[in-house]
């Protein structure tokens, strides 16, 4: 289950997940947090893409420390603490102030790439039917963010493909999952599995938003047929593995 049950009084955790990179799953993302906070609301960013992280970038919003630091020294120690590791999203202007982005670390440091090592082990040292330590960390890293920074709502972002951290993302995190794929048999045999994985959780409160990445235009030729082809399919992937275990 998430951190806490979600309803009117409690932000909702928003995970984006893609099984294939180059599908516009950040860039989505980006443009949820730009509309979200234009309303007024008050947006908080976790860049769990650790391999190959991007959003802090892409929204200008730099930070001397990254939440795989977070996650490290949790493990070893515990405690949370999000000093320097939370920035504004500069990108998105005069609306920078509702756009708080905790990006996954400073890529351009090589012990970034010792870090993410310790976080692969730390991940599999766990023991049978225990909450993994990066589960456990990136729970209470919510937890804190939720009562430093109040935000209206929380949006993840994702690891493409299969692993714990997506997993996690997917599966114990969010109370609300967009899976972004494109018209391809690549995205739809990683979107099989990542829907057979979340029918693992409870059905009765999943709640799950599919979106076509780089669909045609409404006006271009191919619009409608690769739309409904992907509609066909990605409900079938649906039937045969959400919506039959949910009847």
């Amino acid at each position: 289950a998430p951190p806490w049950s979600h309803n009117s009084q409690t932000p909702p955790i928003v995970s984006f997940y893609s099984f294939k990179g180059g599908v516009g799953r950040s860039t989505l993302l980006g443009c949820v947090a730009y509309a979200l906070a234009k309303q007024g609301k008050q947006v908080c960013i976790l860049d769990l893409d650790l391999e190959a992280p991007g959003i802090g970038t892409q929204l200008q919003a730099q930070s001397d420390r990254g939440l795989l630091d977070v996650i490290i020294d949790y493990i070893a120690t515990g405690t949370i603490n999000l000093d320097g590791c939370s920035a504004q999203a500069l990108s998105f202007g005069a609306l920078a102030d509702k756009v708080t982005v905790i990006p996954a670390g400073t890529v351009t440091d090589w012990r970034y790439l010792e870090k993410l090592a310790r976080l692969d082990f730390a991940a599999q040292s766990a023991s049978p039917g225990s909450p993994s330590p990066v589960h456990r960390a990136l729970s209470e890293i919510l937890k804190t963010c939720k009562k430093d920074l109040a935000p209206s709502v929380f949006l993840l972002d994702s690891r493409a493909g299969l692993h714990d951290l997506g997993g996690l993302s997917l599966h114990a995190l969010s109370h609300i999952e967009v899976l972004v794929a494109r018209k391809s048999e690549q995205n739809y045999r990683g979107m099989e599995l990542a829907l057979q994985a979340l029918a693992r959780r409870n059905l009765a409160t999943l709640r799950c938003l599919m979106v076509h990445g780089f669909a045609p235009v409404r006006n271009a030729p191919s619009y409608r047929t690769e739309t409904e082809a992907f509609r066909e399919t990605i409900y079938d992937l649906f039937s045969r593995h959400v919506y039959t275990k949910a009847r």
